[in-house]
């Protein structure tokens, strides 16, 4: 059930070189998670909805961090950012942004 699991999101640009680069770190964490019953999961900023994809066209990058979704789920000021949640618990644990040197060892350590 979803909504009982520990889920690890990605909010990320697709505009941001980062992270497109961390796509296969993500693939090899989610791969290492699962075996512990740990979700990963991924959200596009910029990505869904009229408004957000205007944001973006209108601004660049910028307008990808003033996504709604995005920034009530973190404080965008840059991307990939990764969050820890367990939806039926209240848990939320903000990894903070990536970099390419720690994300392997971040996303591991959850």
């Amino acid at each position: 059930n979803a909504t009982d699991s520990v889920w690890v999101i990605v909010i990320y640009s697709p505009l941001c070189s980062m992270s497109r680069l961390i796509v296969p770190f993500v693939e090899i964490a989610a791969d290492a998670l699962a075996t512990i019953g740990v979700s990963v999961g991924a959200f596009g900023c910029g990505l869904h909805g009229n408004e957000a994809r205007e944001a973006v066209k209108k601004e660049g990058f910028g307008g990808s961090l003033k996504d709604r979704v995005c920034s009530k789920l973190a404080s965008m000021t840059e991307t990939p950012k990764i969050i820890g949640f367990g939806p039926s618990t209240g848990l939320r644990v903000p990894f903070g942004s990536v970099s390419s040197v720690s994300l392997p060892q971040r996303l591991f350590d959850f």
